[in-house]
């Protein structure tokens, strides 16, 4: 079996999390990051269990400088990538029953930013660097929430609603320019993450996928 080269962001719990195991179980090399990566307990577990295939990096994916700063050092290390895969996400609280309704800009917005525009960041700032034989596939975790209208949970919707938008038309543009890269939207469901702390069920229900 050909071993991978995996890159996953959020990589410190979660679905992150969930998928770096797994990886790293069946033998590939991963590249895990997350905003406290270096000082992740369950990353710095799993680095010592694996030295030669894993990697971690602190990134905030929503510092624009960072995610540049790090591409470019990929580029300038000839490190490429068969897989890349964006699992950071923001809950929204669900004190207020009509949230749209009285939240403020800057709530929305953060949102927005976390859950959709920063995926489209990493995916453009990698295309800054990619080597033209090594284009790489990319998954993002989108959810059912893009469609649903459910009072309560309007601010993740909609940011859910925007990742969608983004993936499909980012995607078409890229196949006008004649760029053989594929993006995938995963649907996860729920698990019990930072994100969905009264779900039972285990992240690793994502990993048959």
């Amino acid at each position: 079996m050909k071993q991978k080269r995996i890159l996953i962001l959020g990589a410190s719990s979660g679905y992150g999390l969930s998928i770096t195991k797994n990886f790293l179980k069946n033998g590939h090399s991963v590249r895990a990051c997350s905003r406290h990566a270096t000082s992740s307990h369950n990353l710095t577990d799993l680095l010592t269990e694996y030295p030669r295939n894993l990697k971690i990096d602190d990134l905030n994916v929503l510092s624009q400088l960072e995610i540049e700063t790090f591409f470019n050092s990929l580029k300038s290390g000839k490190v490429f990538f068969d897989e890349i895969y964006y699992t950071v996400g923001k809950s929204q609280t669900t004190y207020y029953s009509f949230p749209l309704s009285v939240v403020d800009k800057k709530y929305l917005f953060d949102m927005l930013d976390i859950n959709a525009y920063c995926c489209l960041s990493v995916l453009k700032s990698s295309l800054e660097v990619i080597d033209n034989t090594n284009y790489p596939i990319f998954v993002f975790f989108s959810s059912t929430a893009a469609t649903s209208s459910k009072p309560g949970h309007g601010v993740y919707n909609v940011s859910k609603l925007l990742l969608n938008g983004l993936m499909m038309n980012y995607s078409s543009e890229l196949k006008e320019r004649g760029l053989p890269l594929r993006v995938f939207g995963v649907d996860p469901w729920e698990a019990k993450t930072r994100m969905n702390k009264d779900s039972d069920i285990n992240p690793d229900h994502i990993l048959p996928i």
